[in-house]
């Protein structure tokens, strides 16, 4: 029902008394005309005569007749027509600005309801759930983005109470989100006035929770309530934030690792003593058993620890080593028949081992020294594990095996389809609970609480280089023992084949001339004292700069080049002697793993890699085989 225009009735009322003032003019008017002609009439009754009166003597006189009124002055009727006028040209001049008024009123009503029509078609379109609130908390209207976020219509929450009890998850938010209401929301704010709600944990029809932020603007009889769906952007806050705390993690573990790769680098130098020296020294006849049993016992002490720098470096440096194509059957017999591999073998007389190695493997893409560090960890942890049991004798079994993932296969972590070479080793060990199983490639739990993989970093090191390598790892267990599987993706391509290990006697020299160039004097001293033994002539320079001086100055056979030094590193140190000497043979060593710089240096002509600490077979192997290399014909 439309409200009663009074207005539009006010000029109408003002036209007629504006009529009504010209009539009572008019009159006036009239009145004062006859009054001012001068003509009077005789007092009715006495025809004109005068009065005849008897005074108490008797004496007769005449009465004089009565005046007529005097009429009122000229001037009096001309100011009462002014005023008249006047008041008539006001009512008049009123009249016509109601008229005007009331135009602008229905203009102002049409300019209101077409805002109306838009705020309205505003709200319908808006892409942000809104409500209209009432004065006294009832829901006038809600958005269809309301409607599509929240599932709830405004029949099934007509007030904002009920909304409250409905779209609140438990009887604590609701009590709070009905305090903060009600301090919040009054009758007194302001329109245009708004107020932030904050953020509110609401339940959707559907059962699904959004984070909202609610803002209230006061519209004077009632307002309007926003809720912004906060969800995806706290989400995202959330996972930036925790990115953020990746990152400073990543970038403290790669600073550790640095200082763990050049501290790693550093003990080897140093082991290189504990475990060379021990090594020469066993080659003297008729040394006492006492004797040769504590130099033993130093050697292996020496080659524990470097196997314990080494797995660091594996880790420190990550994928960072070169891969290449390699047989996974011919890794593991090459384990198999390491000294580190008899060193866990002295540890446990009474282990069996079993190999049931497939004939046709296919190659795996790997880093050699980290997977072979993989492979002797793993065989020794099951080594360990066996030894637990000691109702029976230890045994353990090594197999490999082709194996076409159809099905992706739900254990440890879900192993995706596709074709692998597979490694499995089963200990004879006790059986592990659901717990100590998910545990098993903690270092430390498995370590103290296992007693599994006490070798260097153990089931840790040989988790962390099969993810390296893009592979998985999966394990089971059963009242029999525990089997451990590494799945490695296979290729198609040819290994390179193996160069056959060459026997210490077979590794001797002729004399041969050979440079140490090693900024470490203690490796220096080691590495000639080992040439020495193996028949060469050494000669040691403690840089770059002096081993290039020296081959300018006169020739060697062989360098045997550290590649981590002050001054020029190893690859400088060789290019530039290559300018004096074309094709002068090297052999390269470092305290750290394979690297880029190494394979630069191979890729200029140098020959085999060492890593520190070698022992006496590794290093005549490595300089007999450059030695028997022929020199191209510019050299």
């Amino acid at each position: 029902m439309g409200q009663v225009d009074h207005t539009a009735r006010l000029p109408v009322s003002l036209s007629r008394i504006g009529l009504l003032a010209c009539l009572v003019l008019i009159l006036c008017r009239g009145t004062a005309n006859g009054a001012g002609s001068g003509k009077t009439e005789p007092a009715s009754g006495t025809g004109g005569l005068p009065t005849m009166l008897v005074d108490s003597e008797g004496e007769t006189a005449a009465e004089e007749p009565p005046k007529a009124p005097t009429p009122p002055p000229a001037c009096a009727q001309q100011a009462l027509g002014i005023v008249i006028g006047i008041a008539l040209l006001l009512l008049v001049v009123v009249g016509l600005q109601a008229k005007g008024l009331r135009r602008k009123l229905a203009a102002a009503n049409r300019h209101l309801r077409e805002h109306e029509a838009r705020f309205s078609q505003v709200i319908a379109n808006a892409h942000a759930p809104m409500v209209m609130i009432g004065p006294k908390g009832e829901v006038l209207r809600v958005n269809p983005c309301y409607l599509e976020t929240f599932g709830y219509t405004k029949e099934e929450t007509p007030g904002i109470e009920q909304w409250i009890e409905r779209a609140l998850p438990d009887d604590e938010a609701r009590r709070n989100a009905a305090a903060r209401w009600k301090e919040s929301i009054s009758p007194s704010l302001g329109v245009g006035q708004e107020v932030d709600l904050q953020i509110w944990k609401v339940v959707c029809k559907d059962g699904a929770q959004r984070d909202v932020n609610l803002r209230y603007v006061a519209l004077g009889n009632g307002g309007l309530l926003t809720l912004t769906d906060v969800t995806e952007h706290r989400r995202a806050r959330e996972e930036r934030h925790q990115l953020q705390a990746q990152i400073a993690v990543s970038k403290r573990m790669e600073e550790l690792g640095q200082m763990t790769g050049a501290v790693a680098h550093d003990l080897n130098n140093v082991l290189s003593g504990v475990v060379n020296f021990p090594e020469l020294l066993l080659m003297t006849p008729d040394l006492s058993d006492e004797l040769r049993s504590g130099l033993e016992t130093i050697e292996e002490s020496g080659r524990k620890a470097a196997v314990m720098v080494g797995d660091l470096l594996v880790i420190t440096k990550g994928g960072g080593a070169a891969r290449e194509v390699m047989a996974l059957n011919a890794m593991t017999e090459e384990v198999l028949r390491s000294p580190d591999w008899d060193s866990v073998k002295r540890q446990h007389p009474d282990l069996k081992q079993n190999t049931e190695l497939a004939p046709d493997l296919l190659n795996v893409v790997v880093a050699r020294g980290q997977v072979r560090s993989v492979l002797l960890n793993l065989f020794a942890a099951g080594a360990e594990a066996a030894a637990l049991r000691k109702a029976s004798a230890p045994e353990i079994t090594i197999r490999t095996a082709n194996r076409y993932v159809d099905q992706p296969i739900k254990g440890r972590e879900t192993i995706p389809i596709g074709e692998y070479a597979v490694l499995s080793v089963t200990d004879s060990g006790p059986e592990l609970s659901a717990d100590d199983l998910a545990r098993l490639f903690d270092a430390l739990y498995a370590k103290k609480t296992l007693g599994r993989g006490t070798r260097g970093l153990g089931l840790k090191l040989v988790w962390m280089v099969v993810k390296d390598h893009y592979g998985y790892v999966n394990a089971t267990s059963a009242p029999t023992g525990t089997t451990v599987d590494l799945f490695f993706p296979t290729t198609r391509e040819t290994a390179e084949p193996e160069q056959a290990r060459l026997a210490l006697a077979d590794c001797r020299g002729n004399g041969e001339k050979v440079l140490v160039v090693d900024d470490e004097g203690t490796q220096r001293e080691v590495a000639c004292t080992m040439l020495a033994k193996l028949g060469y002539r050494a000669q040691a320079v403690s840089s770059g700069e002096a081993a290039v001086d020296y081959v300018s100055a006169q020739s060697v056979d062989l360098l045997l080049l550290d590649m981590v030094m002050p001054g020029l590193n190893g690859r400088e140190t060789y290019e530039k002697v290559l300018t004096v000497r074309p094709g002068q043979r090297a052999v390269l060593a470092s305290g750290f793993g394979e690297s880029e710089e190494v394979r630069k240096t191979q890729s200029l002509g140098a020959g085999g890699f060492l890593k520190k600490p070698y022992s006496l077979l590794d290093l005549g192997s490595a300089i007999k085989t450059e030695l028997q290399k022929a020199i191209p014909a510019n050299g």
